[in-house]
């Protein structure tokens, strides 16, 4: 039996409104393409992130495999869904004969309301939830755990959401006429700093990695490695109008 549930709702509705912004942001003669390679990209986001909860839980799923493919039992892993998206539109801007780096610029536009949005679900699901406050201290507001137990927490999720929307809508328009794939590079590192420093905040369980919470240790490594793809953007467009 399927039930709806609002974080379900939170990220089909974020994922309609980023196709809606590839689509509107699609230049003149690679439309139907374009749109296709994003929705590629989103089936990498519902793969990747069903792929990264399990490998995240291998002892359970060893115990239930039959249980792996059944998504709708819930489970998702937001760096396994965001490795999906970026292998998925390679795979489909190479298959639909788009310019790589400008295929990931266009579909980069998907992250700022699907991750904001998924916060928002995430509050509702007692998921990625901050510190317990005092009743009545400043930025107090009831809040759910995993257990379904509500008590008075720092909006941690609500925070995220608000400053993840502003941080990648400057991105955004900062990055408007840089040189290809330097749009999805920056969104992409300013996402996972986001997400490191949010993970510093956060009081939920997450499965560490050599004790130390697997969130931080994967947003660093993503964020690293997106801050060099930065920086050799960069040299290389420099590069280039020394040359011309």
């Amino acid at each position: 039996m399927l039930t709806l549930r609002l974080f379900s709702i939170l990220a089909g509705f974020g994922a309609a409104i980023g196709l809606w912004r590839v689509y509107r942001s699609i230049p003149a003669g690679v439309e139907s393409r374009q749109w296709i390679c994003a929705v590629f990209a989103l089936l990498g986001v519902l793969t990747g992130a069903r792929v990264g909860y399990v490998l995240a839980h291998p002892f359970y799923y060893s115990l239930h495999p039959e249980q792996a493919g059944q998504f709708w039992l819930g489970g998702f892993n937001a760096f396994g869904a965001f490795a999906g998206a970026v292998f998925f539109a390679l795979l489909g801007s190479a298959a639909l004969r788009l310019n790589v780096l400008s295929a990931l610029d266009s579909t980069s536009r998907m992250l700022l309301p699907m991750a904001a949005l998924i916060w928002l679900g995430l509050w509702y699901e007692g998921v990625a939830y901050g510190q317990t406050l005092p009743s009545g201290a400043f930025l107090s507001y009831p809040a759910l755990d995993e257990t379904g137990m509500l008590s008075n927490r720092f909006p941690l999720q609500l925070v995220a959401a608000l400053s993840l929307l502003l941080l990648l809508g400057l991105i955004e328009h900062i990055t408007q006429f840089k040189r290809p794939g330097f749009r999805f590079s920056l969104v992409s590192l300013v996402f996972f700093t986001h997400t490191l420093v949010f993970s510093l905040f956060r009081a939920d369980a997450v499965f560490p990695i050599r004790g130390i919470r697997s969130d931080g240790v994967l947003s660093l490594i993503f964020a690293v490695a997106f801050a060099l793809l930065s920086v050799l953007l960069l040299l290389t467009s420099d590069q280039k109008k020394r040359i011309k």
